[in-house]
C-alpha cells in the first residue's frame, strides 16, 4: 500500500461542502470526510478498501496500513478525525488530526509545526528589533557611536542654527547662533530665546570651535533637560544714535539741550531781580 507523504503542507486550507452540514453526525461524519474533493483524504487507505467490500468499520482493527476514525463528537458543531498507522490490532502510529467544526474541515497542526512557527515568529520579531535599533545608531569619527531617536529629531529643541568653523554665519566669528525659532516649538513655547543669539555652551560644553554638524549633533543628543549658555544680541531701536543725519535734533545728546536753556533761565532770572532791587 501506497505510502502518505506527511509532509504535505495542508495546515493554511480548509474545505467545506455545504450539503452535508444538515445531516452531520457521528454515523455519517466519516462518509462526509472520505468525499473525492476533500483534500485532507487518502484514497489509499483502508477506509476505502472496508467502504468497497461494503464490510463494517469494526474490521479496520484487522488490517494494516492507513486508516481514519473518529475520535471525539460533539454534535453538531464539532467532530475531531484522526489519520493514524495502523501496525497491529493493539498498536497505532497517529499522523494527523483534523476538526471538523461547523462543517468546515481543518488540519491541527502537530507540534513541530508549532515549534517551527512560533520560532520563525520570534526569530523575525528579533530581526525586526535589531533593524529598528539600527535605524536610532550614529556614528562619528570624534565621537564614537551613540543612540538618536526619532521623536527627538522630530520634536526637538524647537529651533534651527546657523555657524561653526566651516560655516561662519559672522564675519570673524565662527559661533553658533539661532537662525530661527519654530512655532510652537519647545524655544517659543519657553520665550526667552531669541533669534540672534549665540549659543555658548549647551548642558555646560562649550560649543567654541565646533564644526557645524557637530553642534547639530550636540544639540540633538543634549536630552530633555537642556541648559543653555547665550549671549544676546543686543537691540537697537530707532536706528544707531551716532548714524543721525546733519541738524536732526533727534541726534543731540540731552544735555547739549538743557545746559543754554538753563543758562538763560539763570539769567533771565537775575535781570529780574536787579530791575526790582533799581525800583
Amino acid at each position: 500500500m501506497a505510502a502518505v507523504d506527511i509532509r504535505d503542507n495542508l495546515l493554511g486550507i480548509s474545505w467545506v461542502d455545504s450539503s452535508w452540514i444538515p445531516i452531520l453526525n457521528s454515523g455519517s461524519v466519516l462518509d462526509y470526510f472520505s468525499e473525492r474533493s476533500n483534500p485532507f483524504y487518502d484514497r489509499m487507505c483502508n477506509n476505502e478498501v472496508v467502504k468497497m467490500q461494503r464490510l463494517t468499520l469494526e474490521h479496520l482493527n484487522q488490517m494494516v496500513g492507513v486508516e481514519y476514525i473518529l475520535l471525539h463528537a460533539q454534535e453538531p458543531i464539532l467532530f475531531i478525525i484522526r489519520k493514524q498507522q495502523r501496525q497491529s490490532s493493539s498498536q497505532v502510529i497517529p499522523l494527523a488530526d483534523y476538526y471538523i467544526i461547523a462543517g468546515v474541515i481543518y488540519q491541527a497542526p502537530d507540534l513541530g509545526s508549532v515549534i517551527n512557527s512560533r520560532v520563525l515568529t520570534a526569530v523575525h520579531g528579533i530581526q525586526s528589533a535589531f533593524d529598528e535599533a539600527m535605524s536610532y545608531c550614529r556614528y562619528h569619527p570624534s565621537k564614537g557611536y551613540w543612540w538618536h531617536f526619532r521623536d527627538q529629531e522630530e520634536q526637538g529643541l524647537g529651533f534651527n542654527i546657523v555657524g561653526g568653523t566651516d560655516q561662519q554665519f559672522m564675519p570673524s566669528d565662527s559661533g553658533i547662533f539661532v537662525s530661527r525659532i519654530k512655532e510652537n516649538g519647545a524655544a517659543a513655547l519657553d520665550g526667552r530665546l531669541q533669534e540672534g543669539d549665540k549659543v555658548l555652551a549647551v548642558n555646560g560644553k562649550d560649543l567654541k570651535n565646533l564644526l557645524h554638524q557637530d553642534a547639530v549633533d550636540l544639540f540633538r543628543n543634549a536630552g530633555y533637560a537642556v541648559s543653555l549658555k547665550v549671549q544676546r544680541k543686543l537691540q537697537v531701536q530707532n536706528g544707531p544714535v551716532n548714524h543721525r543725519g546733519d541738524g536732526d535734533p533727534r541726534g543731540l545728546p540731552l544735555a547739549a539741550v538743557l545746559v543754554p536753556v538753563l543758562a538763560l533761565a539763570a539769567i533771565a532770572a537775575w535781570a529780574f531781580v536787579r530791575s526790582r532791587q533799581r525800583l
